[in-house]
């Protein structure tokens, strides 16, 4: 008896861990290699973190994704460098998606599409006039400009 309460105990501290991580942490959940790295370049080290969530889980419970959604919300409609991002999947394609404001004020989306039938990436940085975020969707972008790159010496 003794032995199966320890189990339980055990399993029950594991599975409130995992839904304990700090949102720097959430970062990892990616799964793009590159991706969070690219962020962090965009928003800069001072930029506010509002999170990374994957929305595939169980985790996060909903109202830590909507304090996310109302950091996000609240950044977009400030001028500070911030950054906001989802893992979902598109019909056939596992994507992570993040809104970033960098240092300069300008506005960016940055999606890594992947494919669940080849072993690709397709990586997108748009630069924004607007974007859109509601809780546990996609990011809406659909006013970004066509295909940019901000690293770009040329531009």
């Amino acid at each position: 008896m003794l032995e199966s309460r320890r189990l339980l105990f055990c399993l029950f501290a594991v599975a409130l861990s995992w839904g304990a991580r700090a949102d720097g942490d959430r970062w990892a959940d990616a799964r793009h290699p590159g991706f969070s790295a690219l962020v962090d370049e965009l928003a800069g080290a001072d930029a506010v973190d509002c999170g990374f969530y994957d929305l595939t889980q169980n985790w996060p419970a909903d109202d830590v994704v909507n304090k996310a959604y109302d950091c996000a919300k609240r950044e977009l409609a400030g001028k500070h460098p911030f950054k906001y991002g989802i893992y979902i999947v598109h019909v056939d394609s596992p994507t992570a998606e993040a809104v970033v404001r960098s240092a300069d004020g300008r506005l960016w989306h940055v999606a890594f599409y992947g494919s669940m039938y080849r072993a690709t990436v397709e990586k997108i940085v748009r630069e924004c006039p607007t974007v859109k975020v509601t809780p546990r969707l996609p990011i809406d972008s659909l006013s970004c400009s066509d295909m940019s790159n901000p690293f770009s010496k040329t531009k």
